[in-house]
């Protein structure tokens, strides 16, 4: 009998030797999905952020794409304003140019009475523009 016994609790011991270790593998199972859970959420928030990142560089690239259009845009408004301001420039230079001749002309043709006072008359205009 003690022997059935002892055969009994060897059985027995077996089997909760065979149920703790089932349970232990349980455990260390259920602890490497956890593991690998928290390794792929990490990943995914990872992934998010580099998403967000990205998506933020390319809103931003977009915003300095239009304002280097606009800034293009202005600089191209000035540089024609500039053209018309040179353009304007020589025109009365030439212009000036022309009435100066044209004075030089005038003051030369004196040899008459007439064409005398006709020349002090732009003369005092000349002068009188001058001072």
């Amino acid at each position: 009998m003690q022997k059935s016994k002892n055969k009994e609790e060897l059985v027995l011991g077996e089997e909760r030797d065979k149920r703790n270790s089932l349970v232990a593998e349980q455990i260390e199972d259920r602890r490497k999905k956890q593991k690998e859970l928290e390794e792929r959420q990490k990943k995914a928030q990872e992934e998010a952020g580099k998403k967000l990142e990205e998506e933020a560089n390319k809103k931003i690239e977009e915003e300095n794409k239009k304002a280097k259009e606009e800034y293009d845009k202005k600089l191209e408004a000035i540089k024609k304003d500039l053209d018309n301001a040179t353009n304007e420039t020589a025109r009365l230079k030439a212009e000036n140019a022309k009435l100066k001749e044209d004075l030089e002309q005038a003051r030369s043709n004196r040899q008459t009475p007439e064409a005398g006072r006709a020349g002090s008359t732009l003369e005092n205009k000349e002068n009188s523009s001058n001072e």
